[in-house]
C-alpha cells in the first residue's frame, strides 16, 4: 500500500534558491523541509544571535555619532577662529559698531576696524570718472516722427502661416513647446527650414551668447515643398522625438504622433507657408505696443480696417486716453482712406520725450511685417538699427573700431549699433558705453576710476570717428563741437592718524586706513586745503570715530550657544540614564517577514531607547561639561547653572542682566567666556581660562576630527566630519568581525542543509521503489 504525501511545510523555505530543484515528501509523506529545519535550528539561532549583536552595535554606533556630531557642530560654531560667533576669542567681545561723530558726520561713513586713532579733518573733492558724451545728430534719423510703410488696404499680400505660431513635441521623455519667432524669415522653404531648425534646437539645448543653439538635436531641410526632419549630431539616438500638437502643425504637414529617432526621419506632406489676404484683413484686430517715457501703451486696431482714417482716429483716441492729450499724435501720410501710412509725431520731441514701437501682433513688425517698422524703433536712434541704415559711410569689406589703442572689432554696414556697444563693454579698452534716447547722446565712461582714466578714440578717422566722434581726454586741447568731456579726478581727504596729519587720495571715494574703510559722500572744510597741497588744521572741527558695543550680536551669540549647550546636556544625560526594555531584542529576518515597514520602524525606535544605558564614555562626558559655568563670574553677568536636579547642569539666562553686562562691561563678559591673560607683580603672564576654553578641551578630547589620534567617540564610532574614521573605527572592526562569523555560520548551515537534503532524497527514492513493488504485488493478487 502506498504511503500518501503530506506535502511541503508551509514554513519559510530553508532551501533558498535551491528550492526549485527539490521535491520533498512526495513519496514518503514526510515534511522533510521542516525536519531539516529542526536539525539545523542550532546554527540558525547562532546566526540570529550574531545578527542581533551586529544590529545593536550599529544602533550604538549611530547613538555615539549623534552625540559626537553635536560636539563637532558646537565646536565649529562657537570655538572656531573662522566662525563669526567664536565665543572663545576676546576679539569677538571687543568687536563693536563704529560710528562717525561731529558737525560733518553725515559726510563720512566707516566700516571695518583699526587700532589706529583716526580723525577725518576735511574732504576737498569727490572722485569722479572720466566721461565723454557724443550727440547722434550726424545720423539721418527723424528726431520727432516715426513713419510706417504705405499700405494699400485693398491690395493683397501673403501672410505667414508659421510666424508667431507654436508646436509641441516630446523628446527623451520631456515635453517641449516651441514658439516660432514672429519676425522669422519664412519667405522660402529653405529659409523656413532654417528658422524652424534653430527654434527647435534652441528650445531643447538653450542658446549661446550669439543666439545660436548650444546643440544640434535635429536637422530640418527643405525637399521641394516638403520638410525633412531628422536627428542631428548631438541627439540622443536611442530616444524618440514625438510631435504632439500645435497651431502650425497642419501648415507644416506634420501629424500628431509623427516620430523621428536615430534611425527614422520624417518627411512631411506639402507645407503651406502662407495664405493670401487683403491688407485690411491682415490689420484687423491686431495690436501695437508702444512705450512713451517708460509707460507701456497697448493700441488695438479696429476689426474693420478698410478705412485708413478710422484706423488713425481709433489709435489717437486710445493714445490720448492713456497718456493725455497732445503728447503723441498719429496721422495718415498717405492722404486717402484706401491707403495707410502711419506717422507718429511726438510733441516737443526735442525736449526729451521718447516714443518707442515696443512690439506688435504677428505680421505687423519686423523685416517681413506689413508696417515696415522694427521693434525698438523710436523718435531718436534705434540702437538695433544697422550702420548702413543710419547713413554711416563704411567700406563693404568692413572697418576697424579702436578705442584707447585696443581693437574692438571689424564691422561692416550690416552690423548694428547695439552689437558694437556690446563688444565695447566686454572689451579690455577700459571704457563702458551707453545710449540715452532722452538726451540723444552716447556716453563713454572710463572704468579706470578717478584722474587715472583717459578716453582716446577716432584719431586717424577710423570707424569710431564715423559713428561717435573724435576725442582725447589726455589732451589739453578743447574737445570738438558736440563732444562733452568731463575729466576724472581723485577724491582728496585730510586725516590725522595717530597724531600725524596726511592728505590721502582715492579714485573711488573710499579710503583704507589700517583696516578701516572710510567712505565719503560730500566735501567739507574745503577752504583749509591750500593750492600747494597742504591742510591747515588749526581751529578745524573734524569727524571723529565712536565705538559702541554691538550688544545684539554678542547677546544673540550667547543665547544661541546656551540653547545648543542645554540640548547637548539633555541628550548626553538621557543617553546613559534611560533604561532599556530588556524584553525587546532586535528582530530576526523571519520576524520582519510578517511585519510592515511602519511596524518595523516603530519597533526599532523603541528598541533603540536606552541603547547606551550606563555607558562610561557618556557618563564621563556629562561630568566634564556640567561644571563649565560654575565660576561665580557667570552669576554676575546673568548666567546661572540650574538648581533643578533633573537639569543636570543646564544653564539659564537672565536676559536683562546679561544685556546690561554686555553694554556696561563687555570685557568682563568676554573674560567669563574666553578668559584672559594678565601679568602679576613680577611681570609673569597669568592665564585665566574661560568656560569656552575648558569646553574646547573637553570637545577635542571626545570629538576631535583631526590628528593621528582623534576624539574618543570618533575613534570608537567614526564620524561624517572625519570621512576616514567611518572605515577605521573600533565599532566598525567589531561589526566586520561579526560579519565574518555570520559568513562562516552561513556556509556551515548550507553544508548541513545539503547533507540532510541528500539523505532525505535517497529515502524518497527507496520509498518510491517500495510503493511501486507494493502496487505490483497487489495487482498480481487481484487486489
Amino acid at each position: 500500500m502506498a504511503v500518501s504525501s503530506v506535502g511541503r511545510s508551509s514554513a519559510s523555505s530553508i532551501y533558498g534558491n535551491r528550492a526549485n530543484h527539490i521535491i520533498s515528501g512526495l513519496a514518503s509523506g514526510l515534511d522533510t523541509e521542516g525536519l531539516i529545519e529542526g536539525m539545523v535550528q542550532d546554527i540558525k539561532m547562532k546566526m540570529d544571535n550574531k545578527k542581533g549583536e551586529k544590529t545593536i552595535l550599529g544602533w550604538k554606533q549611530e547613538a555615539y555619532r549623534g552625540i559626537s556630531n553635536q560636539l563637532v557642530k558646537l565646536s565649529n560654531k562657537y570655538l572656531s577662529y573662522s566662525s563669526s560667533t567664536n565665543l572663545a576669542s576676546m576679539s569677538f567681545f571687543d568687536s563693536g559698531i563704529l560710528s562717525t561723530v561731529g558737525k560733518f558726520a553725515d559726510k563720512v561713513s566707516v566700516s571695518g576696524s583699526t587700532n589706529s586713532q583716526v580723525e577725518i579733518l576735511g574732504v576737498k573733492n569727490m572722485a569722479k570718472d572720466t566721461t565723454v558724451s557724443f550727440g547722434s545728430d550726424k545720423f539721418d534719423v527723424s528726431k520727432t516722427d516715426i513713419v510706417s510703410s504705405e499700405i494699400d488696404l485693398n491690395a493683397t499680400t501673403d501672410v505667414s502661416n508659421l510666424a508667431g505660431k507654436y508646436i509641441t513635441f516630446k523628446y527623451n521623455n520631456k515635453s517641449y513647446t516651441v514658439d516660432l519667432p514672429k519676425d522669422g524669415d519664412y519667405s522660402s522653404m529653405e529659409k523656413a527650414a532654417e528658422t524652424i531648425q534653430k527654434a527647435i534646437n534652441s528650445e531643447i539645448s538653450g542658446t549661446e551668447s550669439n543666439g545660436d543653439p548650444k546643440k544640434q538635436i535635429v536637422t530640418v531641410n527643405s525637399v521641394g515643398n516638403k520638410l525633412n526632419i531628422a536627428y542631428g549630431k548631438d541627439a540622443e539616438t536611442s530616444a524618440n522625438l514625438e510631435f504632439r500638437y500645435g497651431s502650425c502643425m497642419e501648415a507644416l504637414g506634420i501629424k500628431e504622433g509623427d516620430i523621428i529617432n536615430g534611425s527614422t526621419s520624417l518627411t512631411t506632406t506639402d507645407v503651406n507657408l502662407s495664405t493670401t489676404k487683403k491688407y485690411s484683413e491682415v490689420l484687423s484686430g491686431k495690436s501695437i505696443k508702444l512705450n512713451f517715457n517708460g509707460k507701456d501703451i497697448n493700441v488695438d486696431l479696429p476689426e474693420d480696417c478698410s478705412d485708413a482714417n478710422k484706423i488713425v482716429e481709433s489709435i489717437n483716441k486710445q493714445i490720448e486716453s492713456k497718456i493725455g492729450k497732445g503728447r503723441v499724435t498719429v496721422s495718415n501720410e498717405a492722404g486717402s482712406a484706401g491707403s495707410l501710412k502711419l506717422k507718429f509725431t511726438v510733441t516737443d520731441g526735442d525736449k526729451g520725450n521718447v516714443l518707442t514701437i515696443k512690439g506688435g501682433s504677428t505680421g505687423l513688425l519686423g523685416q517681413n511685417g506689413v508696417l515696415g517698422l522694427e521693434a525698438g524703433t523710436c523718435n531718436g536712434l534705434n540702437v538695433n538699427s544697422k550702420l548702413k541704415d543710419l547713413g554711416i559711410d563704411i567700406s563693404p569689406e568692413g572697418e576697424d573700431l579702436v578705442i584707447n589703442g585696443v581693437k574692438i572689432g571689424k564691422y561692416n554696414g550690416d552690423t548694428s549699433i547695439s552689437k558694437i556697444m556690446e563688444d565695447i563693454n566686454s572689451s579690455d579698452a577700459g571704457v563702458k558705453v551707453s545710449y540715452s534716447n532722452t538726451s540723444g547722446r552716447f556716453v563713454f565712461t572710463s572704468t579706470q576710476g578717478g584722474a587715472g582714466g583717459d578716453i582716446k578714440m577716432g584719431d586717424g578717422g577710423d570707424l569710431a570717428s564715423k559713428i561717435f566722434g573724435t576725442v582725447d581726454t589726455s589732451s589739453e586741447e578743447p574737445a570738438a563741437e558736440g563732444v562733452n568731456v568731463t575729466k576724472g579726478q581723485d577724491a582728496e581727504m585730510a586725516v590725522r592718524i595717530n597724531g600725524e596729519e596726511i592728505i590721502l587720495k582715492s579714485n573711488n571715494n573710499t579710503f583704507n586706513i589700517d583696516g578701516l574703510a572710510v567712505s565719503v559722500n560730500g566735501t567739507f572744510n574745503v577752504e583749509n586745503f591750500s593750492p600747494e597741497g597742504t591742510f591747515d588744521s588749526s581751529n578745524v572741527e573734524g569727524v571723529t570715530l565712536k565705538k559702541s558695543v554691538d550688544t545684539d550680536k554678542i547677546f544673540d551669540a550667547i543665547k544661541g550657544f546656551v540653547e545648543d549647550y542645554n540640548k547637548l546636556i539633555e541628550d548626553v544625560n538621557s543617553s546613559y540614564t534611560t533604561r532599556p526594555d530588556k524584553k525587546i531584542t532586535p528582530l530576526t529576518d523571519d520576524q520582519k517577514k510578517d511585519m510592515t515597514d511602519k511596524q518595523i520602524e516603530e519597533f526599532e525606535k523603541k528598541a533603540k531607547q536606552g541603547i547606551l544605558y550606563g555607558d562610561s564614555n557618556m557618563r564621563s562626558l556629562a561630568s566634564e561639561i556640567r561644571f563649565a559655568f560654575s565660576n561665580p563670574i557667570f552669576q554676575e553677568i546673568g548666567i546661572n547653572v540650574s538648581t533643578v536636579p533633573s537639569d543636570r547642569g543646564k544653564i539659564t539666562i537672565d536676559e536683562n542682566k546679561l544685556r546690561a553686562a554686555i553694554e556696561s562691561d563687555p570685557e568682563k563678559v568676554g573674560t567669563a567666556f574666553a578668559g584672559k591673560e594678565t601679568k602679576d607683580e613680577n611681570g609673569t603672564i597669568v592665564s585665566q581660562a574661560g568656560a569656552m576654553t575648558q569646553l574646547k578641551g573637553v570637545f577635542d578630547k571626545y570629538a576631535s576630527t583631526t590628528g593621528a589620534t582623534k576624539g574618543i567617540l570618533i575613534e570608537k564610532a567614526g564620524s561624517e566630519f572625519s570621512p576616514t574614521s567611518l572605515l577605521t573605527n573600533a565599532m566598525r572592526k567589531e561589526i566586520d568581525d561579526i560579519d565574518e562569523e555570520i559568513e562562516k555560520l552561513t556556509k556551515q548551515l548550507n553544508k548541513k542543509i545539503d547533507f540532510y537534503t541528500s539523505k532525505f532524497s535517497k529515502l524518497e527514492v527507496l520509498v518510491s521503489q517500495m510503493n511501486s513493488q507494493s502496487a505490483y504485488l497487489a495487482s498480481l493478487s487481484g487486489g
